[in-house]
């Protein structure tokens, strides 16, 4: 849930596409994947560039440092979608309901501790 808190914040910053990639380990396993898809209520993709991710962006980061690439655009040519993770309607009403439920935890929670904090 701490990463669905994690990423409505992002949002409120910046604009996430409708599509999620998804790398590394946890990629690897459909059931991940579909949680991811509902939880988030977008879709994920996963690629054939997998755990050479962090690679490829380290790569691209110095090519554009460097000045070889003008940005950052070559990255989107080197991922092919493999599948795609649509969410499941119920499913993100399920977890919608359990982020509500989360957040009120977590102020109430968030509370003590300030109380905790100054002695009371």
């Amino acid at each position: 849930m701490a990463q669905a808190v994690a990423l409505r914040t992002l949002e409120s910053l910046a604009p996430i596409k409708k599509e999620l990639l998804a790398v590394g380990g946890g990629s690897r396993s459909d059931f991940w994947m579909q949680i991811y898809a509902d939880m988030y209520g977008k879709a994920v993709v996963r690629t054939q560039v997998g755990m050479q991710a962090a690679a490829l962006g380290a790569a691209a980061v110095a090519f554009v440092g460097i000045g070889e690439w003008s940005d950052f655009s070559r990255i989107d040519a080197a991922h092919k979608v493999i599948d795609r993770r649509i969410p499941i309607d119920e499913n993100v009403f399920f977890y919608a309901k359990r982020l509500q439920l989360f957040e009120k935890l977590n102020t109430f929670l968030s509370e003590i501790g300030d109380d905790l904090v100054a002695g009371k």
